[in-house]
């Protein structure tokens, strides 16, 4: 219910800040806030509405972009849209902004313009081990495109890196997962990953399914 998405909100929006402090970092910017008289602000009717309120108000920048993110976990295109030209147009930016941004159009259905903008902002190889969510974001989006084999780069310059992170299991089977809907000439580079996401994740639904699949694949030899 509301009561919990908001007890969530509260949490996530303090948590940078606290962390930041407690190891003794600098956590100005965590902490700052900020307002600008925008028209975004009004009696929201529902949930996602007042969450969308509160991006114009006078909080710390990562609270606002906890609201963004929620609004994105909703669903919500126009009114992320609309936190999003707020935000960019006072001048915030932040690697949360761009991943939202990509968000933003995968939401739309602009597949495309989705990957771009994630070539846009990011290297292959380039990105750090505490940012997974961003590898797994390419898996994402070629999946959704029809256009796999493109994140295999992606992934598995990463795996590389960082082959047994504290998120890497999830990763491991986004690459066996694009490996395998790649087609013909990945099947081995599947059953790899698919390998190392069983040791690193146990017997999960999602990686029974590919194993099942991989299997019925083998038998009938279809690539």
């Amino acid at each position: 219910g509301e009561g919990e998405k908001l007890q969530e909100f509260l949490f996530l929006s303090t948590k940078k800040a606290a962390e930041h402090f407690l190891a003794g970092l600098d956590y100005d910017r965590w902490a700052s806030t900020g307002r600008v008289d925008s028209g975004m602000t009004g009696r929201g009717e529902d949930f996602a509405g007042k969450i969308s309120n509160a991006v114009s108000s006078n909080s710390t920048q990562f609270s606002k972009e906890i609201c963004l993110f929620l609004l994105c976990g909703e669903g919500r295109v126009d009114l992320l849209e609309k936190g999003l030209k707020y935000l960019e147009g006072h001048g915030a930016s932040s690697s949360g902004l761009d991943y939202l941004r990509v968000e933003l159009e995968l939401l739309k259905g602009n597949y495309s313009k989705a990957f771009e903008s994630f070539c846009d902002k990011n290297e292959t190889g380039m990105i750090d081990e505490n940012q997974a969510v961003k590898v797994r974001q390419i898996a994402r989006i070629c999946r959704k495109w029809g256009k796999c084999e493109l994140a295999l780069p992606w992934l598995s310059g990463w795996l590389k890196k960082y082959p047994d992170s504290p998120d890497s299991g999830p990763v491991w089977l986004d690459r066996a997962v694009n490996a395998y809907r790649s087609g013909k000439g990945f099947l081995s580079e599947s059953v790899e990953s698919l390998t190392r996401a069983r040791d690193l994740l146990g017997p999960i639904p999602a990686i029974e399914r590919l194993e099942n699949n991989i299997s019925l694949t083998k038998i009938n030899k279809l690539f």
